[in-house]
Formats: C-alpha cells, sequence, structure tokens
C-alpha cells in the first residue's frame, strides 16, 4: 500500500494540472496515456469475459465443475486468477473515472453545466446497458458504470487527496467486511468436514454445496437455454436473469465506486497522464505489480491445495485478493506509462491506443461476436471448448481490435458507438467523418 500512500501525499493535486492540450480541427488532442491504457483495458478484460460467454456461470468460478480439472484447464484458470481476474476491470473502471472527470473539467472551463452534460451522459449510457444486457450478454458493465457515476459526480470537486482517500477508505472497508462476512463460510466448510460435525452441519455445507454442481438448477436452465435460438435466450435472460443488473449495483459499490473515485483523482494529480516522475511510476510497478502476483500466487497456491473447494475460491476472489487486484491495477497503469513515454511512436502502441479511443465500440463488438460464436443462434459452441482452448479466440479477437481500430479513426473522428453516445448526449449530431 506504499505506493498508493505516496500517491496522495506527493503529487499535485486540484485544476492546476494541464489536463488537455491546444484544440486542432475543432478536435480537442488526446492524451495517449488514456487512450494506451483504456486499449490495453478493453482487451485484457475479453480474457475473463469470454469464460462467461462461453459457459455456464458456475464455470467462471471453478475450473472443475464438471469434474476434475484437466491440468491445462487449472492452469489457465490459474493464470488468469493470477493475472487478469479483477485488475482489467479495475483498469478500466479508474480510465471510466478519469473521463468522467475529463469531461467534466473541461465544462466547466468553458462555463457549460457540467452537470448537464455528465448527467445526460450517464443516463444514456444505462440505456444502452440495459439494452446490452437484453439483447446481448448478461455480463454488462456499462449500466452500472451509468449508475456509479450518477453518483461520484457529487465528489468531482474534491482534490486528488481527498478523492483517493474517499476510493480507499471505501475500497479497504468493503474489503474487511466481505473477509469477515466470507470467513463465515469457511467456518461453516470446516465444521462440517471435522470429525465431530452434526448431521445438521453437514445437511446445511452440502446444500451450499449443490448448487455449484453441475446438475444444479441454475447450471441446467443456463446449458438449455444458452443452446436455443435468439428469441428463446432473451426470454429466459428477461424471465430468469433480469436481477443480474440491480444485484451488480450492490457489488459496484464494493469495488466500481472506490475504483472509480480512484480513477478521477490520478487524472486530476496527472499520474494517468504520464505527468508523474519516473521513480513514482518504478516504485508502482515493482510494489504493486509485482507484490500483487506475489501475493495472489500465494493464495491461487492455497486455492490449488484445497483442490479448487468452491468455498476457498469465494474467500479469495471477493476478500483475500481484493487488495492485490488494487496494487496490480494500479502496477499495470505505472507499467503502460513507462512503456509509453519510452516509446511514444510504437506502431503496437499506437494500434492499442486507438482500441481505446473506440472501446465502448469493442466491447459491444466483442459481446455481439461471442454470443453468435457461442450461443444457439450462432455457431452454438457454448459449453463445447475447454477453458485453455479459449485463447486462440481471445487472441483473434485481440488482433481484430488491433487491425480494425485505427484504420476507422483515420477515416472518422469516434467509433460508431462513442459517436452515437456523444450525438445523444448532447443532443446534436457530431462530426463524424473526417
Amino acid at each position: 500500500m506504499q505506493p498508493i500512500k505516496n500517491l496522495w501525499m506527493k503529487f499535485p493535486v486540484g485544476y492546476e494540472t494541464p489536463y488537455y492540450m491546444t484544440e486542432t480541427n475543432n478536435q480537442k488532442q488526446r492524451y495517449i496515456h488514456l487512450d494506451a491504457l483504456r486499449g490495453f483495458a478493453v482487451m485484457g478484460i475479453v480474457t475473463m469475459n469470454i469464460i462467461a460467454f462461453a459457459m455456464p456461470q458456475n464455470a467462471y468460478l471453478m475450473p472443475n465443475l464438471f469434474g476434475p480439472a484437466r491440468a491445462s484447464d487449472a492452469a489457465a484458470w490459474i493464470g488468469n486468477f493470477i493475472f487478469f481476474d479483477g485488475k482489467m476491470r479495475g483498469l478500466f473502471s479508474l480510465l471510466f473515472g478519469a473521463s468522467m472527470m475529463l469531461i467534466i473539467m473541461r465544462a466547466e472551463d468553458k462555463g457549460d453545466s457540467s452537470a448537464k452534460i455528465h448527467y445526460n451522459r450517464m443516463l444514456w449510457l444505462i440505456l444502452f446497458g440495459l439494452l446490452h444486457f437484453t439483447f446481448i450478454w448478461y455480463g454488462d458493465i456499462l449500466f452500472l458504470y451509468g449508475v456509479m457515476g450518477c453518483f461520484t459526480y457529487f465528489m468531482h470537486h474534491l482534490d486528488a487527496q481527498k478523492l483517493l482517500k474517499w476510493g480507499l477508505g471505501i475500497f479497504i472497508s468493503f474489503t474487511l467486511l466481505l473477509t469477515i462476512a466470507l470467513g463465515g463460510l469457511l467456518y461453516q466448510k470446516y465444521s462440517a468436514e471435522s470429525s465431530d460435525a452434526t448431521s445438521a452441519e453437514i445437511a446445511d455445507y452440502q446444500l451450499f454445496k449443490d448448487e455449484f454442481k453441475p446438475d444444479a438448477q441454475a447450471t441446467v436452465a443456463e446449458l438449455d437455454a444458452y443452446d436455443k435460438d435468439y428469441a428463446d435466450i432473451v426470454r429466459f435472460r428477461i424471465a430468469e436473469e433480469w436481477t443480474t443488473p440491480i444485484f451488480s449495483i450492490f457489488i459496484g459499490i464494493t469495488e466500481t465506486l472506490p475504483f472509480i473515485l480512484i480513477g478521477m483523482a490520478l487524472l486530476k494529480n496527472g499520474f494517468l497522464l504520464g505527468q508523474s516522475d519516473t521513480i513514482t511510476y518504478k516504485k508502482t510497478v515493482i510494489y504493486g505489480l509485482g507484490g500483487g502476483i506475489i501475493l495472489n500466487s500465494l493464495i491461487a497456491f492455497i486455492i490449488f491445495k484445497n483442490g479448487f473447494d468452491i468455498a476457498i475460491i469465494f474467500n479469495a476472489i471477493q476478500g483475500w485478493s481484493n487488495i492485490p487486484r488494487l496494487m496490480m491495477t494500479m502496477g499495470y497503469a505505472a507499467l503502460i506509462i513507462l512503456f509509453i513515454s519510452k516509446s511514444p511512436f510504437n506502431r503496437l502502441l499506437q494500434r492499442t491506443a486507438a482500441a481505446g479511443r473506440m472501446a465502448f465500440s469493442n466491447y459491444i463488438g466483442t459481446s455481439i461476436a461471442m454470443s453468435f460464436i457461442f450461443y444457439g443462434y450462432g455457431l452454438g459452441y457454448y459449453n463445447e471448448i475447454s477453458r485453455a482452448g479459449l485463447f486462440p479466440i481471445i487472441l483473434g479477437t485481440w488482433v481484430i481490435m488491433l487491425l480494425w481500430s485505427k484504420p476507422w479513426l483515420e477515416h472518422f473522428h469516434y467509433g460508431p458507438l462513442e459517436w452515437l453516445w456523444r450525438s445523444l448526449a448532447r443532443r446534436a449530431l457530431q462530426d463524424f467523418r473526417r
């Protein structure tokens, strides 16, 4: 936590940061740092989202849902847990907060109503999220961002120090509460497995474990529903999964909300814009990314040694790994910023930044492509490909994002969905073609 503490003790705060550059052809020049970080996040998040497209929800948690995990699938699960799970989502959330803050600050500098602009954007984002959830994929995050954005606006006037303290305070407080609460599940597990366990203790814990068996009602319903045609899948999502967006709000308060606040702070103090000193970034990489990998590796070892027990996994994902997740998210951000500072004109970097400028279009486009690959109305590969076997599809998705985003932006100012969102939020058609 020391590098994170240094962020609010050392960096400049307030509005004195030169948070955007000069205007050219009525388009503000963009910071490549934010775009490249966003591109890295939207590509990285595919590694975890694809599991939720390709398999039942419980398989996201358990590589052994349908029996003992093969070595390749166990290795894939552990690799994702250590390096990707929650980190790309965390980076995405940081950047959402930073972009939100940037738009608010620009509006206030121009004398416009930042509240009007902000809430127009958030309300349309909420609608996009609900449409995405209903008609494309249940794992939508846009709705959650829109709701959390409505709350975090009330704190946009705070300086970077206060935003960081609020963000870290909320995050750490909920992490402690979740860890304590989930500790009760561990107690239930060890009580049921002890030599003097009562029949009631054994039955209660068995009832919990039965919910994560392949013949559990929820898993069977998913396997049946997502093998059908489009109309049946939409009906299933509305009838059986309609609470998912609402439930995501409660989960979002524990992670998404504080990450957005931290992102707002890191925009104000210049960290996400590459304006901090090199030593700060290097220390964040060493302590954040390096320390987080070590801690997550230890947690992964505990999970593996306990045979991917669901009680251990719940504690690991929702409690133990929260702090390492924040550390690694910050470490990834610092590492990419260091790379940008050394090689700002690298071709791969430029393509990654272009993918980041079109993160909304790439995110929804990925959902459309993945649902076609796996669901019954498309190629029908739902629950047909192993966890390790999904990596070629992940790599193919990355290649497509990198190949199409840059050429598109050479002809258009925005990605197609970015343009639509901007036009709707501003209630006027925006310049599209260059």
